[in-house]
């Protein structure tokens, strides 16, 4: 175990390193910005993963915790509070809201468990959208540069943007490795009990609904810090982040990864994501992936199975 994680972490630092000289080397270290943006929105996919394909949960306010984490970074910003507190503040936020919410919904099992994560989602949306507070449509602006080290941020500097890309992909594939640990540790085993069959593991005397939001918790955190730092990059937060058509692109992501593959949920999320945020899609966007959670839920179909079946090799999670 600990020898393929050694080899995932140099592949992917390799792999970053060399996506970034490509980029700048051949004259396009603009894409670096896409790049960068990618990567927080594939944390939030990844760490929907956990709650997803490994206990067997579906939610669709994902986004909704990437908006209130990015939102709380500008309200810190604005109001001329301790930015170095930012960070435990947000996590704090996140987690009295995760707690909140997943006591209420997660009694509920299946399309219901769907439906009322959707609908907290549009009621986080709609107050974005309506308060003052929150800027109301235009949301908040001028949320400025988060100090790492002296003379080093988290900002849209482009004298910074070298940096920022490897901040936003160390932070991805930290928030990676993390889950992948979790999943094989014996707390993953309590996660994939609740998913195999949620009757038996109560049966056994395992505690599913604290189970259940233990990971609803930590996938809304990992979207919540992804949300702060996005929010410093892009100094500022909308309230579209909190719009549903967000949450069902990290869904749509999840389920066409297999719904319980980190790696193909990390890959493919910067895929399409750098897709998306260079205009490939134009106005098709939202439609684009709406088709791919559509293909992925309703016929089952996933590429990376396929390719690997045709191979004789198995996936892993």
């Amino acid at each position: 175990m600990f020898k393929t994680k050694n080899t995932e972490i140099i592949l992917f630092t390799a792999g970053a390193v060399f996506i970034q000289l490509t980029v700048c080397l051949s004259g396009s270290s603009f894409y670096l910005t896409q790049l960068t943006m990618s990567a927080y929105y594939t944390v939030v996919a990844v760490s929907l993963t956990l709650f997803m394909g490994f206990s067997g949960q579906i939610s669709l306010c994902q986004g909704a915790f990437f908006a209130v984490g990015g939102y709380t970074a500008a309200l810190l910003f604005k109001y001329n509070y301790n930015i170095t507190a930012g960070l435990p503040l947000v996590m704090l936020v996140i987690l009295v809201l995760a707690v909140m919410l997943g006591k209420s919904v997660l009694k509920l099992k299946g399309h219901y468990l769907a439906l009322a994560t959707l609908a907290a989602g549009i009621i986080i949306y709609k107050f974005l959208l309506s308060s003052p507070l929150m800027g109301q449509a235009d949301g908040i602006s001028g949320t400025g540069p988060l100090t790492i080290l002296p003379g080093i941020t988290v900002s849209s500097s482009l004298n910074e943007r070298i940096f920022n890309y490897y901040f936003a992909t160390g932070f991805m594939l930290t928030v990676y490795f993390f889950l992948k640990t979790l999943v094989q540790s014996p707390a993953g085993l309590l996660l994939k009990a609740v998913h195999a069959d949620e009757n038996a593991a109560e049966a056994l005397g395992i505690d599913t609904a604290r189970i259940k939001l233990k990971g609803f918790i930590i996938a809304a955190v990992c979207a919540g810090l992804a949300g702060f730092f996005a929010a410093h990059y892009n100094g500022g937060i909308s309230p579209s982040q909190a719009h549903y058509t967000s949450s069902i692109k990290y869904v749509a992501i999840v389920a066409l990864s297999g719904f319980s593959n980190l790696r193909r949920t990390l890959l493919l999320g910067m895929l399409l994501y750098f897709i998306s945020l260079r205009g490939y899609f134009g106005v098709f966007d939202e439609a684009v992936f709406a088709v791919i959670l559509i293909i992925s839920m309703l016929l089952n179909y996933n590429i990376f199975s396929a390719l690997r079946a045709a191979f004789g090799r198995t996936g892993k999670a």
